[in-house]
């Protein structure tokens, strides 16, 4: 998606990485602090949810709604990723 996005492969290599290190960011993995909506757009944050609902409340539910949200927003992701590519001309 993000080769699509930018049109080239010239400068993934760093977009990627830092995708991944703000998410983890914004998700508080790296700091316990609240980034209010930041929170909810990274999947971080679903999977950091879904983790310590099963280590600490052993709470399957919780566990299920993360990932089933976890699995929405990468749907979502796919979906912008297949638009824009249907858009571009080979």
């Amino acid at each position: 998606t993000i080769t699509i996005i930018l049109g080239t492969d010239i400068g993934v290599e760093a977009v990627c990485p830092t995708i991944v290190y703000a998410s983890t960011f914004f998700a508080g993995g790296y700091i316990a602090h609240d980034f209010g909506f930041f929170k909810y757009i990274t999947p971080n944050y679903y999977v950091k949810v879904a983790i310590n609902a099963l280590v600490y409340d052993r709470d399957m539910s919780i566990v299920y709604n993360q990932v089933g949200s976890l699995l929405v927003v990468t749907l979502a992701i796919a979906a912008v990723g297949i638009i824009v590519a249907g858009g571009k001309k080979a």
